[in-house]
């Protein structure tokens, strides 16, 4: 059972899709016109205040095992959506936010989760129009899945042969064929041309999607605390993302995607070379 705050284009996607999925939904908003317009699509859907308590405790919205809090546009109304719900004891809530600010306020009022939609839909995109992707998810944790064609090296040998997991750190779960069934992937299932194969794994197309290499100084790094990898999902920023340290100590001499990097040292390094 879910209950979900805020029915603009997000909230009332969520709780159409619960709804169609056969989960119990209450759907709140506060305004009557919203109310009204998707009174024949949501079994439940009521006018209400979230940012009052007592609204909250009367409909008793703790009965709900999930809350989504689905307020965008307005950063007071959501934050303090999140904060009764915290208050109420709601064991599980999920915030929308279009920030990192806003992502990290409400997380310390009381959200378990906070989702980015705009910002997740935007890359996903991105990966679907410059890579060879036709469908791409990635999850908090690196891990992805991925719908792809089936590249020329693959043809014609099953995947023990081809060897993908080993050269590639990646898993094909199974195999599209058209007009056929679904294919589990199995070491002796055969690849052909034309195949689309469900691929999972630490992000199938990472190096694919890269445009560019920024070597920095460790101590450089350490010093203006920027040696963890920025959230580039949630808009975070640290100081690489606005100043440089100067030219690299090595510099890229050949990339063969998924495979190796080679470098060599670059003469014209401003300081002197510690390294190897």
């Amino acid at each position: 059972s879910v209950v979900v705050f805020g029915l603009g284009r997000v909230g009332a996607a969520v709780a159409r899709s619960l709804v169609a999925a056969g989960h119990e939904v209450l759907a709140m908003d506060a305004s009557e016109e919203v109310v009204q317009e998707l009174s024949h699509e949501l079994p439940h859907v009521v006018k209400a205040d979230s940012t009052e308590l007592v609204a909250l405790q009367q409909l008793s919205v703790t009965d709900f095992s999930h809350a989504v809090v689905s307020i965008g546009a307005n950063l007071e109304c959501s934050v303090l959506t999140v904060l009764n719900l915290a208050q109420m004891g709601m064991k599980d809530i999920w915030a929308k936010a279009n920030s990192p600010q806003h992502g990290r306020i409400a997380e310390r009022v009381g959200a378990h989760h906070v989702i980015y939609p705009e910002a997740d839909m935007g890359e996903r995109v991105a990966h679907l129009v410059t890579g060879k992707m036709m469908d791409f998810i990635e999850f908090d944790d690196g891990f992805a899945i991925a719908k792809t064609r089936s590249p020329m090296e693959s043809h014609n040998k099953t995947l023990a042969v081809s060897n993908v997991r080993k050269k590639h750190g990646i898993t094909v779960v199974g195999i599209k064929r058209r007009h056929q069934d679904f294919i589990y992937a199995k070491p002796d299932t055969e690849v052909k041309p034309g195949d689309h194969l469900i691929l999972a794994g630490p992000n199938p197309i990472l190096l694919r999607s890269l445009t560019d290499f920024r070597i920095m100084s460790k101590a450089w790094a350490e010093k203006n605390r920027t040696t963890n990898v920025q959230d580039y999902k949630a808009k975070e920023e640290n100081f690489a993302s606005r100043n440089v340290m100067g030219t690299g100590a090595y510099k890229i001499t050949g990339w063969q995607p998924e495979q190796r990097i080679t470098m060599t040292i670059h003469n014209e390094w401003w300081d002197k070379h510690t390294g190897n």
